[in-house]
């Protein structure tokens, strides 16, 4: 998928609070339905040029971003 129009949500990211480093995310309804994302999936997160980059994951690994 290649972006052709920039857009941005604010939200805020919660540590876990259990030594792992993962953060909750609370992702705005709808960027979940039009990423066709699911509540609850993991991602992988970046940090590219000041913009956080989530990435699916695929049983463990992260899905292809071109996919």
């Amino acid at each position: 998928m290649h972006v052709t129009e920039k857009r941005k949500w604010q939200t805020s990211c919660v540590d876990v609070a259990d030594g792992s480093g993962d953060l909750l995310v609370e992702i705005p309804p709808d960027l979940l339905q039009e990423q066709g994302w699911e509540m609850g999936q993991e991602f992988d997160l970046q940090l590219i040029e000041g913009a956080i980059i989530l990435t699916p994951k695929t049983h463990g690994v992260a899905a292809d971003a071109e996919g």
